[in-house]
This record gives C-alpha cells, structure tokens and sequence, in this order.
C-alpha cells in the first residue's frame, strides 16, 4: 500500500505543477491589467522653466557638465560594499553615541537610552560624477558629487525611572 500511494503522490505532483505552471502561463501572458495609463510624453522645448528646474537634480551631473567623467565602477562597487559600509557606520554610531547618552543617565529621571534598532537602509549612495582636476602643482583633486537617498531606521529606547511613594 505504501507503494501505491507514493506512486500516486508523485504523479498527482506531476500533474498539478505541470497543469499549475500552463494555468499561470496563460494568465500571465493573455491577461492585460486594467489599471495602466500610459504616461504623459512632451518635449523639453514644451516644458515651462518650473518644470525644467525640478527636472534637473534628476539628471545626473556628467550628462550637465562635460568635465565631469561617469563612474558607474564605483556605483556598483559601492553597491556590494554597501551591507558592510552599513554594520560599520552604525557601530561607528552607537559607539560614538553611548557616552554621550550616559551623560543624561541620571539626568531628568532618565534610567537608560540605548540604541533598539539602527540602520542606514538597504539603498547605498549614488556617485552621479567625478572631476579630477590637476591644476596645482603637487596636489591632486578628486571631486565626488555624491546622491544620498537613505532608509533610515532609527529606534531609540528611553527608560525613565518610575517614582512610587508609599504612604
């Protein structure tokens, strides 16, 4: 009996994850949503000088200014690098943070403030240009223009002492 039914197991799984996959086929393929709009497309030389100015920090710096060379090495570098550069920051917070902190313990019936949770986001920075500009003599400059757009998530536990007088 115990042959049986594994034989009838594996064919029924057979069965239905081919039947499974040709039915999400279909409906992925035939199947058109109905809540897309096609977006609005003009010109530039239509767009009032508003629209345009909001329009240009989009726009990344080597497109705007030909001196400014395109690192998108350093965009995907910076890219893996990015859960490690995050755990250090953040140490490199708490750290700097805790004794700053323990000046208030004590303080303002406050018992402890402690770091519950503390991350930068899972979207590293983006590099958008850089210039390298030798005109000094022995020096070299190395100009980043660098985006931030971070998912902070800062969670800060205050305890305060709690005062119970008993009569």
């Amino acid at each position: 009996m115990g042959f049986l039914s594994s034989l009838v197991g594996i064919l029924g799984f057979g069965i239905g994850i081919s039947v499974g996959l040709i039915i999400g086929f279909y409906f992925f393929i035939y199947s058109e949503p109905e809540d897309v709009e096609d977006p609005v497309v003009r010109p530039l030389y239509e767009l009032d000088t508003t629209t345009l100015l909001d329009l240009m920090p989009e726009i990344p710096f080597w497109v705007k200014n030909p001196d400014y060379d395109r690192v998108d090495w350093l965009n995907k570098f910076m890219l893996h690098l990015w859960p490690y550069l995050d755990k250090a920051v953040c140490d490199t917070i708490r750290t700097t943070a805790e004794p700053i902190f323990g000046e208030y313990i004590g303080k303002f019936q406050i018992e402890a403030i402690k770091f519950e949770n503390l991350s930068l986001g899972t979207l590293p920075p983006t590099v958008h240009g850089e210039l390298t500009s030798s005109q000094l003599v022995h020096a070299l400059v190395f100009l980043l223009l660098v985006l931030v757009e971070l998912e902070n998530l800062l969670v800060v536990n205050f305890r305060i002492l709690e005062r119970v007088d008993c009569i």
